[in-house]
């Protein structure tokens, strides 16, 4: 198989396609987007800097190290100190993209209410993008922002 030189416009917009859609990894988080490569990193770095203000700032709030261990190493822990998978987020160009994926895990529920969703059945976040609004997790966890987390 040939490998070409292809410009970033031509990468971008093969990358539209969530099929297709970046991929950037961190020591926690898989994030998945076909906004761009450098949102997907800009998003992945705001997880890692909240996990990591997540475990300093709340240890304290678990009953025994046991109980912290286990959050930090999930389910399947490895003991190396890592989680065995990483955290999955979905992020997408588009609010109807967003919609269109979710909509069929709820018939009857209006999904376009929400901005952000996390779904326990496959243990994805989805969020899109929205130009008009500040588009870092932790604002939309911070604020009144239409986060649904189904059970």
């Amino acid at each position: 198989r040939t490998r070409r030189w292809i410009g970033a416009d031509v990468d971008a917009q093969l990358h539209q396609d969530f099929r297709n859609a970046w991929k950037i990894e961190t020591e926690h988080y898989l994030v998945k987007t076909n906004v761009s490569y450098e949102e997907g990193v800009r998003v992945a770095k705001t997880l890692e800097d909240y996990y990591r203000f997540f475990v300093q700032t709340f240890a304290g709030f678990f009953n025994s190290p046991e109980q912290l261990r286990k959050l930090i190493l999930g389910n399947g822990a490895s003991g190396t100190g890592l989680r065995s998978k990483p955290y999955v987020v979905h992020y997408y160009r588009t609010k109807a993209e967003y919609v269109k994926v979710l909509q069929p895990y709820f018939p009857g529920v209006d999904i376009g209410i929400t901005n952000a969703l996390y779904l326990t059945r496959n243990r994805i976040a989805y969020f899109y993008y929205n130009p008009e609004i500040d588009n870092s997790p932790g604002a939309r966890a911070s604020g009144p922002s239409g986060v649904w987390i189904p059970a």
